[in-house]
């Protein structure tokens, strides 16, 4: 008797992890974007695995933390971000796989709050819920966010600073005299 119950315990066991596989198959997203919040343009981001994966699906997200309430505190419309998988038929087109908001918490020392919306063209138990971030999901969500600003920030300045047609003669004037 005991034997069955270890047999069908193993069974059971081993069953659960095919269905956790089967649910991690699709690996890392290929492509990740984050717009809205503060940000000028959107953040696009492939090629850096590490990255990717902590933005991918069960790992952003801080399971053990999922409500179907909202949090009070939530205001804005966050940071969209967008799971993208490489497409089969066409390795260099990204499909849509499905899109969460990430609102950073406003006291700024507990992790932020991720509104699941959903697959996209379907759907899911998750559709609707509310996680905290993990730690590792907003680590990578604020160094992408600020490079992304750094970015524009540093773009801006150089292009704020225009150089007229005369200081641009007499720079060159200068530097002729210089040289003699």
């Amino acid at each position: 008797m005991k034997a069955k119950s270890a047999m069908l315990l193993a069974s059971l066991l081993i069953g659960i992890l095919m269905l956790a596989q089967m649910a991690l198959a699709k690996g890392p997203p290929a492509k990740v974007t984050i717009s809205g919040g503060d940000l000028a343009e959107e953040i696009e981001i492939t090629g850096d695995e590490a990255t990717l994966t902590t933005l991918g699906t069960m790992y952003l997200e801080d399971y053990e933390t999922r409500s179907d309430d909202a949090p009070e505190n939530i205001s804005g419309d966050g940071y969209l971000i967008i799971r993208f998988y490489e497409n089969a038929q066409n390795p260099v087109h990204y499909t849509p796989f499905d899109q969460v908001r990430f609102y950073p918490n406003i006291d700024g020392n507990a992790a932020g709050y991720i509104h699941y919306i959903g697959l996209v063209n379907g759907s899911s138990e998750y559709d609707g819920q509310w996680f905290r971030a993990s730690r590792e999901g907003q680590a990578a969500l604020e160094n992408a966010i600020a490079a992304a600003q750094t970015e524009v920030d540093t773009s801006s300045a150089a292009a704020a600073e225009p150089v007229s047609i005369f200081e641009l003669f007499f720079g060159v004037i200068a530097q002729f005299m210089s040289a003699y």
